[in-house]
């Protein structure tokens, strides 16, 4: 069991851009990370990269998405600055005087997102997002467009990496790129080792724009019995959501997702309840702490996947988040290492299949 956090790791990972559609960089360094590993890794037409790590059992596929969440510059002004459009939910709350990364050629152009000077603004609501412009230095159109920034160019906030009290991370990205991490570490310990499972590693894409739809070509490809989904959930620990819907709160350990659903929608995921209970299981043998989840205004990538296929038992485990979607998401360590064990010790224990996809787990005492 891990100990520990590689922080380089996660630190370049999160440093990477991948905005949702554009996750190229941050798609060829793990392809080249689980390559170097000996590892079956291979890329779909749409960038989603899977890895298999041969095993004995029933065949697991694991899931985070490589994308996060920005903007795309809408049009050029005459005078040079830029109006963008968001890709994702990126937090508009968060977004004036903000530094971002303008990604007109692989080197980022660093621009600031225009904010009125406080002397002039003392009863200004933040402007909506038709109204945000970024300033890149550019004097004209024709100055903007020599750089090389054109309608459709990608933009993204500017890497940070901070520790908070040496126990919690502040990180662009780590939306899901802690799913990423922990898919990897989960490589790194299992490349030469036997999983009690056929386990299938899966990278996908464009989970911020498009939800699980990524995650239907590899579950089309790989044809798993079981599927788990690694992804960021909001925490309620702040001052401003101590009385919100659920008590999920950083340090108590990774969530279980029971539920979630998009008010106004049709759009949500019901956990497996075999599998969300075989995972309790072993969360509770192995003694490490895990939180339920049931929370409105979100979802997943493995949306989907229940029925996808012939079906398909998905779970979810989430990583509690402060500000998500902002440049500043905030975890805690002791989160990630506790998810970390766990899937490790789910990796390495047995999958009693038949009593996860058919026996009710009804009766079972509650937590």
């Amino acid at each position: 069991m891990s100990a520990s956090m590689d922080l380089d790791l996660l630190r370049h990972l999160t440093s990477l851009p991948g905005l949702s559609g554009f996750e190229r960089p941050v798609a060829d360094f793990i392809f080249g990370r689980l390559a170097e590993l000996g590892l079956d890794t291979r890329v779909d037409t749409i960038g989603n990269v899977t890895a298999h790590i041969p095993g004995s059992g029933p065949r697991l596929m694991l899931i985070a998405h490589m994308d996060e969440v920005g903007f795309m510059v809408r049009k050029v002004y005459q005078n040079g600055f830029l109006a963008v459009q968001r890709v994702g939910g990126a937090s508009q709350h968060a977004l004036s005087g903000q530094l971002l990364h303008v990604w007109a050629d692989e080197s980022p152009l660093p621009g600031v997102v225009g904010v009125l000077p406080q002397h002039l603004a003392m009863d200004v609501l933040p402007p909506p997002l038709e109204k945000v412009y970024i300033d890149v230095g550019a004097s004209s159109r024709e100055e903007a467009f020599a750089l090389g920034i054109r309608p459709g160019t990608v933009i993204t906030h500017a890497p940070t990496f901070e520790l908070l009290n040496k126990k919690m991370i502040c990180a662009k990205a780590l939306d899901d790129r802690i799913g990423c991490y922990l898919l990897l570490h989960l490589a790194e310990r299992w490349h030469n080792r036997r999983p009690e499972c056929e386990l299938w590693l899966a990278f996908v894409v464009q989970e911020e724009s498009h939800l699980g739809r990524a995650t239907l070509p590899v579950a089309r490809a790989v044809k798993p019995q079981l599927a788990i989904g690694v992804d960021a959930t909001l925490a309620f620990d702040t001052p401003d959501l101590t009385d919100g819907q659920t008590d999920v709160a950083l340090g108590e350990g990774p969530a279980i997702k029971v539920m979630d659903h998009l008010p106004g929608t049709l759009w949500g995921f019901l956990g497996h309840e075999g599998l969300r209970s075989h995972v309790e299981d072993v969360a509770e043998k192995s003694g490490l702490p895990l939180q339920r989840e049931i929370v409105a205004g979100l979802s997943t990538a493995v949306a989907p996947l229940p029925f996808a296929e012939e079906g398909i038992a998905t779970a979810a485990l989430s990583l509690p988040l402060r500000y998500s979607h902002s440049p500043v998401e905030v975890l805690h360590m002791d989160d990630v290492v506790t998810a970390d064990n766990l899937l490790e010790a789910l990796v390495g224990s047995t999958w009693p299949l038949d009593r996860i996809l058919r026996s009710s787990p009804r009766g079972r005492r509650e937590r």
